[in-house]
């Protein structure tokens, strides 16, 4: 997002409230982009070299993979929409896009309030090899959709700013 032509106090807001989510972005994929590929790798070189077997492979790799999917899409989302969206939303003029952020903020805030909701079960439920709590797989859920909803609301504060 650029902010160049706002009111000065609310791009620093911005600048600061995107500065903070980007280090924890890119810290959590980083870390988890680095442990998912080491736990793959390890589980192969076991599997096929040492002929033994790496029964949490399958639990990390899929915790790691949850943390990489919902923390990447606000990444992702940082960085701009897609494209080909993009592009036709820009022609059909600032309502147009208000609306769809607008029902982008509704939705993930519905999936976060039940996700938020149903923790306490989260909880209690663990993996089958490992004994993890679900929550672990969850809490990747709550934090990448409260980090999505920050960036549209910073979507929609862009869209009225801009000068």
């Amino acid at each position: 997002m650029n902010y160049s032509g706002m009111n000065t106090f609310i791009a620093k807001l911005l600048r600061a409230i995107n500065r903070v989510l980007l280090s924890i972005e890119a810290t959590v994929i980083i870390v988890a982009g680095v442990l998912i590929t080491v736990a793959l790798f390890y589980g192969a070189i076991v599997r096929y070299v040492i002929h033994g077997s790496f029964p949490q492979e399958a639990e990390l790799s899929w915790l790691l993979y949850t943390w990489l999917v919902f923390i990447g899409s606000s990444y992702v989302l940082s960085k701009g929409d897609h494209p080909t969206v993009t592009f036709i939303r820009g022609r059909l003029g600032k309502i147009y896009n208000l609306f769809i952020y607008l029902v982008c903020i509704v939705y993930v805030s519905i999936i976060l309030r039940q996700a938020i909701l149903y923790s306490d079960i989260f909880v209690l439920q663990k993996t089958a090899t490992m004994g993890l709590p679900l929550y672990y797989f969850y809490a990747a859920l709550i934090l990448g959709f409260i980090f999505i909803d920050i960036r549209y609301i910073m979507k929609v504060i862009d869209l009225f700013v801009k000068q």
